[in-house]
């Protein structure tokens, strides 16, 4: 499991607009993920899936908030679908 790693992401993404600038150019969560791990972060498909399934239960999560607004291209409900 690396959600750690999705954290860190989150967290350090917040605090870079350059690192924001890269992932909003994300159009689709292969996308997001390929630019993730380009940055030395190894987050998975099953991270972002278990991000968006948080969502749906509790939908003011932080972490789904965080990755909205750091992948706005990314179409969040594409996260389940493979």
């Amino acid at each position: 499991m690396s959600w750690p790693e999705l954290e860190r992401l989150v967290a350090d993404a917040e605090a870079s607009q350059e690192m924001r600038q890269t992932l909003r150019q994300c159009r689709s969560p292969q996308d997001l993920l390929l630019a993730a791990r380009r940055q030395g972060y190894r987050v998975t498909r099953i991270d972002l899936q278990n991000a968006w399934l948080e969502h749906q239960q509790c939908p003011e999560a932080a972490i789904h908030h965080a990755l909205a607004g750091i992948a706005a291209g990314a179409e969040i409900q594409m996260l389940i679908a493979d």
